[in-house]
């Protein structure tokens, strides 16, 4: 079952182009079941929040909650790849991310993604799809 291992902890570190940038004070972990494994956000790894794919109603029902997502989804983005656990790199396309991104806003019970009735397989459905 995808679950994110541990609470998100972060710091704010400045601006950039009028928004809040962030650094991760403490690792990050999330079991994906999209991608068969768990993936690390090592500490010190900045993120604005907000670089996140906009689907409205989503974004609009979790009002912006999704934090530990959004820094989740900003790694990939940044450097191309996600840590695993074990310390390998996995490289991933961003389409693999979004998906991903959106199975996490689903599983934490904290951004409040999971009272959207409908979406749960989206993500899913296009990443098993291209395999």
């Amino acid at each position: 079952m995808s679950a994110f291992l541990d609470p998100l902890r972060l710091e704010q570190t400045g601006w950039k182009d009028g928004r809040p940038v962030f650094m991760t004070i403490g690792p990050l972990r999330y079991q994906s079941d999209i991608l068969g494994a768990t993936i690390l956000i090592p500490t010190y790894s900045v993120s604005d929040l907000a670089s996140v794919p906009r689907v409205p109603i989503l974004w609009l029902a979790t009002g912006g909650r999704g934090l530990r997502s959004a820094v989740g989804h900003d790694f990939p983005y940044q450097w191309g790849f996600w840590f695993l656990e074990g310390g390998q790199r996995l490289y991933v396309r961003k389409d693999v991310v979004d998906a991903v991104f959106h199975e996490s806003l689903l599983a934490d019970p904290l951004s409040g993604a999971n009272r959207i009735r409908g979406l749960g397989d989206v993500g899913r459905r296009q990443v098993e799809s291209e395999r």
